[in-house]
């Protein structure tokens, strides 16, 4: 998960709102359920928003795919973004906080017929 601005302008709160970017379609992270928003991402981002001094209806999530994250933070659709982040050559520089949580992909195998027992690095 990981937090990024974009410089410039003071992003997406109007008054008494915020609009904070998520990703709708994460399990256990950001996951838009019917009306709910639910998960890691947007338990933080609740934290986040209260500490800003916005709580309740005064949170607005807006969904913020990985291709749009950047227009979205860069043209004022959405102050924050609490998502998961891949750092490819593109995202390098980014203004991110520290220490940003990485990961290396991961592939879990069988090459017998039993279940898989630990998950073996690709790297």
């Amino acid at each position: 998960m990981a937090s990024c601005g974009g410089g410039g302008g003071a992003g997406s709160t109007t008054g008494d709102t915020i609009n904070i970017g998520i990703k709708y379609d994460q399990p256990g992270l950001g996951q838009k359920v019917g009306e709910d928003y639910k998960g890691l991402d947007v338990d933080v981002a609740r934290y986040v928003a209260k500490e800003l001094g916005f709580e309740g209806d005064k949170v607005i999530f807006k969904e913020t795919p990985s291709a749009q994250r950047e227009t979205a933070i860069q043209g004022g659709q959405v102050a924050l973004i609490f998502a998961t982040y891949s750092i490819t050559g593109r995202a390098q520089g980014r203004r991110c906080p520290s220490p940003a949580p990485t990961s290396s992909p991961v592939k879990i195998c069988s090459f017998a017929p039993t279940t898989p027992t630990s998950p073996v690095r690709t790297r």
